[in-house]
């Protein structure tokens, strides 16, 4: 049942409702036909903004508890603002949370209660917490890559994608208890195709038309690609692109 069929069923359940105890009663009090007038088209303006077309998903099943209070989100377990491109409509201010095991983009419902699984196959590209997600649909896809929502890192006139991921293992004992753990993955767009990189000689080879300028670079910047590598990738990849024909 999507979140709009059953907002719109418990609505409908609640107006009955309300019908019946107003019937019952006799009202001769002009403020209370007033307050109950007034609370009536406040819910169904609510039930209105629900039916908007980027509301129309399913409600979000959440997760068994991770150890020691990790979560499946990108950043964060709390909703934030962000901006999403969907079916052609952008919408700048949304509160949303991303299950980077799931792949799965939710918005808050307008109750403030639940969260709604948005429909992938509308959404283009969504931006949270600075980072701006592409979605790669399966029409679209190119060699080497599979469809899903991609953290784009650079873009000129080669393109870098990060896929975020946790990993989640398993380890019993008196019970079973679940462990995730970051497991992100990069992509180089090049010569039509995605190539991963999985480490600083994948990179190395990938950029190899500018190999001794790149070397000269990573020593004068001090690049350590073992400990902090997302940044020494991108670093890399855009002196490459600045200097290469």
């Amino acid at each position: 049942m999507s979140w709009i069929t059953h907002r719109m069923l418990v609505f409908s359940l609640l107006t009955v409702v309300q019908l019946n105890v107003v019937s019952a009663q006799t009202i001769t009090d002009s403020l209370f036909v007033a307050s109950t007038t007034e609370m009536a088209h406040k819910i169904f303006f609510n039930n209105q903004e629900a039916t908007m077309p980027i509301f129309k998903g399913k409600i979000y099943n959440i997760h068994p508890k991770f150890k020691d209070n990790k979560h499946a989100f990108f950043q964060s377990d709390h909703y934030a603002k962000g901006g999403i491109a969907y079916d052609g409509i952008f919408y700048p201010e949304l509160s949303m949370k991303y299950d980077i095991i799931k792949d799965e983009l939710l918005l808050l419902a307008p109750d403030h209660i639940e969260g709604v699984v948005l429909q992938r196959e509308y959404v283009n590209s969504f931006t949270l917490y600075e980072h701006q997600f592409i979605n790669l649909k399966p029409a679209t896809s190119l060699k080497g890559i599979s469809a899903g929502y991609y953290d784009l890192l650079y873009k000129g006139k080669i393109c870098l994608l990060v896929k975020r991921q946790k990993e989640i293992t398993e380890k019993i004992e008196e019970q079973i208890e679940k462990f995730i753990s970051p497991k992100d993955s990069y992509y180089l767009l090049k010569d039509s195709s995605y190539q991963q990189i999985s480490s600083k000689q994948d990179l190395l080879r990938l950029l190899k038309s500018t190999n001794d300028k790149n070397q000269a670079y990573i020593k004068a910047n001090k690049l350590n690609f073992g400990k902090d590598f997302e940044r020494s990738v991108l670093m890399l990849v855009g002196f490459h692109d600045s200097i290469s024909k």
